[in-house]
């Protein structure tokens, strides 16, 4: 198994890429290169960074409107059937709209689970894969994004108005 990572620079923003065998296996997102690099490390800790043309282009294609589809191969998160099902249901999102986390939790069948969609989300391994972005609190708000020990100020306002703009 070939595992590295490879980072990336957006509108003074910073992406971290994990790949093994050319799959995304893991996107981190942040506003600072240390903090990116040391939670990659602490993930894996004999990861090498390994810079990736192919898949900075892909990544900056979508950043700047020039496709709606990261072009690469990623590793769906395996885990309870619930997990997996919000999963399936966000990648069913189409890009550029939303929906809250109600929506999503009544197309799982249960209104009432808004708030465990929520807790699914902030898990995922692979945002902008699975578009986690794209779900918004019912009052249009932007709601959470990612967990809290990840540098994400503004990824999900800018990832959403990348998407905006079509």
């Amino acid at each position: 198994m070939n595992l590295y990572f490879t980072l990336l620079k957006f509108k003074h923003k910073i992406i971290g890429v994990v790949l093994s065998d050319n799959i995304v296996i893991n996107v981190l997102l942040g506003n600072k290169r240390t903090k990116i690099l040391n939670k990659i490390k602490k993930i894996y800790p004999d990861i090498k960074l390994k810079k990736n043309n192919s898949v900075i282009r892909c990544f900056l294609k979508y950043l700047t409107g020039k496709t709606k589809k990261i072009n690469l191969k990623f590793k769906k998160p395996s885990g309870s059937l619930f997990k997996e099902k919000v999963f399936e249901e966000i990648e069913k999102i189409p890009y550029g709209t939303t929906i809250s986390y109600k929506d999503l939790a009544q197309r799982l069948g249960n209104k009432k689970l808004a708030r465990a969609c929520g807790n699914v989300l902030s898990s995922n391994p692979v945002p902008i894969f699975i578009p986690c972005h794209r779900v918004i609190k019912s009052d249009k708000s932007i709601g959470g994004f990612m967990k809290e020990n990840y540098d994400r100020t503004g990824w999900k306002e800018l990832l959403l108005n990348i998407e905006s703009k079509k």
